[in-house]
């Protein structure tokens, strides 16, 4: 039973630390303008899966993805607002991020009936 539960306590160490490494990559990328870096740095903080959740920090890169055109950063930014994620509720921010959202994947389906 010793045995399981020091392989448990390494294993999560071990694993913190990757973590930590690939949240300093995806600060690195989403700083360089790469949306996809910038949405998984805010669905960690909003999972928690850097140690605790952090609502604000999460909003801040959802939205800084999705001002790089990431449909899904604008989409998550708007259900945080939608939900009351932060404490408090607007419904006019969430409709706003959600907009944008719906106009970012009719630009991408636009796009993609483009291509032969």
């Amino acid at each position: 039973m010793r045995r399981v539960a020091l392989y448990i306590f390494l294993v999560a160490i071990i694993l913190s630390g990757c973590i930590g490494r690939t949240r300093d990559r995806l600060s690195v990328g989403c700083q360089r303008g790469e949306h996809n870096d910038c949405l998984t740095l805010g669905l960690m903080a909003l999972k928690g899966q850097d140690g605790r959740k952090d609502p604000q920090k999460a909003l801040k890169n959802l939205v800084r993805s999705c001002e790089l055109g990431n449909s899904i950063g604008c989409k998550r930014a708007g259900d945080m607002w939608e939900n009351g994620v932060l404490g408090c509720k607007d419904p006019r921010k969430a409709e706003m991020y959600h907009q944008m959202a719906r106009e970012l994947e009719l630009d991408e389906l636009r796009v993609g009936k483009s291509r032969p």
